[in-house]
């Protein structure tokens, strides 16, 4: 599932009812970049802002690697869910309910932030404020090569290389393009310079 916005309410309706279910839509292990991408970064206590956090999954791995970690996403719904979920795991987390368009938080508040398969190219000027210099950046999120997500909004994916372009005036530390495989993904890690 795919995560962008276009209606009045942000999509917070239709995502409080999709987050609604039991069962986690994402599972409750981290995405499998993040479990490679932590070991680009520094190895202390560092301040982590998770956008459109989903369930929380994300979330609750940075917390049980020892982070202060502050997750946002629109659906009250899924922050009860990530709540319960860092219980399960016996670590804490800030959560926020609110849209990202309409949110701010300091400039160089975070040593690093999360943003997995959430698309609003607007936002990515206000991560490069939000991060600290010398912080990091994880960013994924699918293609429009993607063979499932492409018959969706296309707005929601990334065209070929633009996380490169995105993120030019950042240093770039991983870059991958998921093309050989079912599904089309594209990954970075960047630092602020």
């Amino acid at each position: 599932i795919l995560r962008g916005r276009k209606s009045t309410d942000g999509g917070k309706i239709s995502w409080d009812k999709k987050f609604s279910s039991e069962n986690y839509i994402f599972g409750k292990d981290p995405a499998d970049s993040l479990t490679k991408f932590i070991e680009f970064l520094p190895k202390r206590k560092l301040k982590v802002l998770d956008l459109a956090m989903s369930e929380g999954r994300n979330t609750v791995f940075m917390a049980k690697n020892g982070h202060d970690v502050t997750g946002i996403d629109i659906s009250s719904v899924a922050i009860k869910k990530a709540n319960a979920l860092a219980k399960e795991n016996e670590v804490n987390f800030k959560g926020i309910v609110s849209d990202l368009t309409k949110y701010e938080f300091k400039e160089n508040e975070f040593d690093v932030i999360l943003c997995y398969y959430f698309l609003d190219r607007g936002l990515v000027s206000r991560m490069k404020k939000w991060v600290k210099p010398g912080g990091f950046i994880l960013f994924e999120n699918f293609t429009v090569l993607d063979p499932v997500e492409s018959k969706k909004n296309k707005d929601y994916l990334l065209k070929e290389n633009e996380l490169i372009s995105l993120f030019q005036d950042h240093k770039i530390i991983y870059f991958q393009e998921l093309l050989h495989t079912s599904r089309k993904i594209s990954s970075i890690v960047v630092q602020k310079k």
